[in-house]
């Protein structure tokens, strides 16, 4: 009988010790996916930061390469942002980098990545050939903004690079959809500058 209530309290007590390392596992797991978390994401938007996505891509790109497939990716930068902080505050700015992160994960698909490059700049990458498909994103991304940041005057800029056409590495696409990117912004302001001067010649017609 005393072998028998011996042998209850040591499997209570067996029992308790696995419950108690089971949740202790638990708590480290948990503790562990925090910090990885806090690692590959950006504490402000909540989207992948810019290490996660450059190890993430380079991961693809040996598939890519071996089933001779074609990847995109592309930089998007805001114009106007300094303005933002400048005037109105960066607890202002960061609300509007918030909006934007919204803006482009609800235009992108759930097979895509958007990163924060920093700053005002993200990196998007897109699991498609089809570069019609990748513009249409873009520019409706850029449509949301101009509409939604309005009040702001905040709006956007982008270019993209293809994988293998423009480079074999992230950074050299990177650096591709960059300057593409900065060359789509001196545009726009070229073209801005064109109208005011046309309406000033207008009005002294």
């Amino acid at each position: 009988m005393k072998d028998d209530i011996k042998l209850v309290i040591l499997k209570n007590l067996l029992a308790e010790v696995s419950q108690k390392y089971d949740d202790l596992l638990g708590e480290k797991e948990e503790e562990l996916k925090k910090h990885f978390e806090k690692a590959i994401k950006d504490s402000l938007t909540g989207i992948y930061n810019r290490f996660y996505f450059f190890e993430s891509i380079e991961s693809k790109i040996p598939r890519y390469k071996r089933e001779n497939k074609k990847l995109i990716v592309a930089f998007v930068d805001l114009d106007n942002f300094k303005q933002v902080n400048d005037t109105l505050g960066h607890d202002v700015g960061d609300e509007v980098l918030k909006d934007v992160v919204k803006i482009i994960k609800e235009s992108i698909r759930e097979y895509d990545m958007v990163a924060r490059y920093g700053g005002d700049e993200f990196i998007l990458y897109f699991d498609t050939e089809n570069i019609e498909i990748v513009e249409k994103i873009l520019k409706r991304i850029v449509e949301k903004i101009d509409s939604k940041l309005n009040k702001y005057k905040i709006s956007a800029s982008y270019g993209l690079a293809v994988y293998p056409d423009d480079g074999e590495s992230v950074e050299k696409l990177l650096k591709i959809a960059d300057e593409r990117m900065y060359a789509q912004k001196i545009d726009k302001k070229s073209k801005k500058i064109l109208h005011i001067k046309e309406n000033k010649w207008k009005k002294e017609l």
